[in-house]
């Protein structure tokens, strides 16, 4: 028999403080802006380890907790939908589907990671399931004064097939950096993000190369700070995006998102140890 593979989109969380002057919460041990930082991943476990209910602002949801073992949570996410098929009386008829993907959640400070399966029938992207998991969130976290950013990881060389491909046609670079609190991601970014939100608060950094009227950016490999910028951002610490000539739409490196496979049997039969093989793979 054929074992299946399952392609697993892979997305980075980040949590900050939502403020640098926090206040006082005996009841969740917070005294300062340094302990929502130290206990951010505790805080998370948590909320998540509760399993709240995810809520979609069109779509019914049905989900399920297949594992729960810290760093890890997984789940089963179904969306309702209607099939519509001709009957034996010749008729046409609509049926319930719930097709359904499966999310996989790991808390470790050094991974902080979000895997969503791949199933169009049920979302377009693993990027919408990740935009749920963050507002849905979004309440619970803000309990701990803590907030959620998530971007897709994506290969770095992503940037440069873009910059080829589009050479002479390149009319703006953006680069939409969120404030790190994952030092093995931002260890090779030059601008120290770190310190930038410390110091006002800031959770996104937006950075944009633009071209002189009637000419195109030059982007060359060798340089140093845009290569920091690709490394970080390509590890899911931000969005970068391009604006080209001839096109309407901005042009994102986060459309090709990485991705991991893990066979279906093992997907069937999820224990915290398997899933560590796969993620260690994963860690800078």
């Amino acid at each position: 028999m054929e074992i299946k593979n399952i392609e697993f989109e892979l997305f980075r969380y980040q949590l900050l403080p939502v403020t640098t002057h926090v206040i006082e919460d005996m009841f969740h041990e917070i005294k300062s802006t340094d302990d929502v930082r130290k206990n951010k991943n505790k805080f998370f476990w948590e909320i998540i380890s509760k399993f709240p209910k995810l809520a979609h602002r069109t779509i019914e949801l049905n989900q399920k907790l297949i594992l729960c073992e810290s760093p890890w949570i997984a789940f089963k996410l179904a969306a309702h939908k209607s099939l519509q098929r001709n009957n034996e009386n010749f008729r046409k008829e609509k049926i319930e589907n719930w097709p359904y993907v499966t999310v996989l959640i790991n808390n470790d400070p050094t991974i902080q990671i979000i895997a969503v399966s791949k199933n169009r029938e049920a979302f377009s992207s693993g990027g919408v399931i990740a935009g749920l998991i963050r507002e849905s969130l979004y309440k619970h976290l803000l309990q701990y004064q803590l907030s959620m950013h998530v971007e897709a990881i994506f290969d770095k060389s992503e940037f440069w097939n873009i910059v080829k491909k589009f050479e002479g046609k390149i009319t703006n670079v953006r680069f939409e950096l969120i404030s790190p609190n994952m030092a093995n991601i931002s260890k090779t970014v030059e601008l120290d993000l770190k310190q930038l939100n410390k110091d006002t608060n800031s959770h996104k950094t937006v950075l944009e190369l633009n071209s002189p009227e009637g000419a195109r950016l030059e982007i060359n490999k060798t340089n140093k700070n845009i290569n920091s910028l690709i490394d970080y951002s390509s590890e899911g610490g931000g969005d970068i995006s391009f604006k080209i000539t001839g096109y309407k739409k901005r042009v994102h490196t986060s459309r090709s998102v990485s991705t991991i496979n893990i066979d279906e049997i093992t997907l069937e039969n999820l224990t915290a140890k398997q899933l560590d093989t796969f993620m260690n793979l994963l860690k800078n």
